[in-house]
């Protein structure tokens, strides 16, 4: 309505000039307008993304304590088995010592009698015999013992 009122008032030359520049106007308020909202949908995109990306974040930090959590009950029944492994070694390096302190009794004892009866050298020669077995014994326990490892 001012339009029409200005464009009477003025010479016709100057009223296209004034209509141009108020079009123009219009024209870039219209675009502006435009922009904002357009603007407004990229922030609503530009949102969801970012919050996809927590997301994702949030997921591979999850992923790495799970795995983090794996490894560590892996590596304590990984220690777990070394040390039952190593109490049963222990075990039988302790059976070999209780066998080869028997076996020493035995070579004292036999020492003893030796030494007080000459005559009885027959039962002696099995006894060595005996002991001769059970430290064969031991040095195949000592052998797989050490194949073990």
């Amino acid at each position: 309505m001012l339009l029409f009122v200005f464009s009477t008032l003025i010479p016709p030359f100057f009223s296209g000039i004034i209509g141009c520049l108020s079009a123009y106007v219009i024209l870039r308020i219209t675009r502006a307008y435009n922009e904002r909202k357009a603007g407004e949908g990229d922030e609503k995109t530009w949102r969801e993304s970012r919050l996809a990306a927590e997301t994702n974040v949030r997921s591979l930090i999850s992923k790495l304590e799970a795995d983090f959590a794996e490894r560590k009950r892996t590596a304590e029944a990984d220690r777990m088995q070394d040390k039952l492994k190593f109490e049963s070694d222990l075990a039988a390096v302790a059976t070999t010592l209780s066998r080869l302190a028997d076996v020493a009794d035995g070579l004292t004892t036999m020492t003893e009698r030796v030494g007080w009866h000459g005559k009885e050298m027959e039962r002696h020669d099995r006894e060595l015999d005996q002991l001769h077995h059970a430290i064969d014994g031991i040095r195949t326990d000592i052998n797989n013992l050490y194949r073990a490892k």
